[in-house]
């Protein structure tokens, strides 16, 4: 019965949506609903592509579509229903709400395949990105010699990588008065990256030194401390409570399908803080 009711509401919506905007409102009704069944064709083609079960996404595409409808059939044109006593102020912030929705229609079509890549993107692990931050530690460095032996003339210009030729002939067709070299900034700023990353780099590894033994059972479950992405994962035996959830994503857990587990980074939070949460 309810979603007979269902049906009914939304073809009511739909042979509506442009009854008050179009001198054929049924022809436009027609294109439109050929434009979306394409529209849902190439995001279900899209969701094959990358692997991605297409039901949430269309289910989605399908709801943005039916409040821009919603929200088009309470909008009408002097040129259609005449200028007498017409409501100006009244269908212009309906203009307004209706073009809003159909914004973000049009922002989420638009952006499926790039969530589907980012949903799809393999995430690294905490042991790869410490590898990562090292390669570009040294990468700086050589860097930050090289801009202190141009500096000192102990370099020739043609030893230069191509990026930062570029940076010194900026310098020379810009500033032909001062001194083509790297200045403060450029040395200060690579400084400040080479410290930024150490840091995290040493913080992961604290972390992981200092968090490795804190696995831990309570009622119900098990606290697991994952030594690989840094991470704290918790399994419970049966779906928590709701005020235990609640505690949880107050504090950054996220329940993880692919972990079978709700899970948060290890780096800013302390055992003691998830005993407090659980128990």
């Amino acid at each position: 019965m309810q979603a007979l009711l269902q049906e009914r509401k939304e073809n009511i919506l739909k042979t509506n949506a442009f009854y008050w905007v179009s001198f054929d409102p049924h022809e436009r009704l027609k294109r439109y609903a050929q434009d979306f069944e394409t529209e849902q064709n190439e995001i279900k083609n899209l969701c094959d592509k990358y692997g991605v079960d297409s039901e949430r996404i269309l289910k989605k595409h399908y709801d943005l579509t039916m409040k821009y409808l919603c929200a088009e059939s309470r909008c009408a044109s002097a040129a259609i229903t005449g200028p007498a006593k017409f409501p100006v102020a009244k269908m212009e912030k309906r203009n307004n709400i209706a073009h809003n929705h159909l914004q973000k229609l049009c922002d989420y079509t638009k952006n499926v395949e790039k969530m589907l890549i980012r949903i799809t993107r393999a995430k690294k692990t905490e042991a790869e990105k410490i590898q990562e931050w090292e390669e570009q530690v040294k990468i700086l460095k050589n860097r930050h010699e090289i801009m202190k032996k141009y500096n000192k003339g102990a370099l020739a210009y043609d030893e230069l990588p191509p990026d930062m030729k570029k940076h010194i002939d900026f310098v020379k067709r810009n500033y032909p008065r001062l001194k083509a070299n790297f200045t403060g900034y450029k040395l200060t700023n690579n400084l400040a990256n080479i410290k930024r990353l150490e840091n995290q780099i040493l913080l992961a590894q604290r972390t992981k030194e200092i968090k490795k033994d804190t696995d831990f059972i309570f009622d119900g479950g098990r606290v697991s401390f994952d030594d690989v992405g840094i991470r704290y994962n918790i399994y419970f035996d049966n779906i928590p409570d709701v005020e235990i959830r609640t505690r949880l994503k107050q504090n950054g857990f996220k329940w993880s399908p692919k972990r079978k587990a709700w899970t948060r980074g290890a780096k800013t939070i302390s055992i003691e803080k998830i005993k407090n949460i659980l128990l």
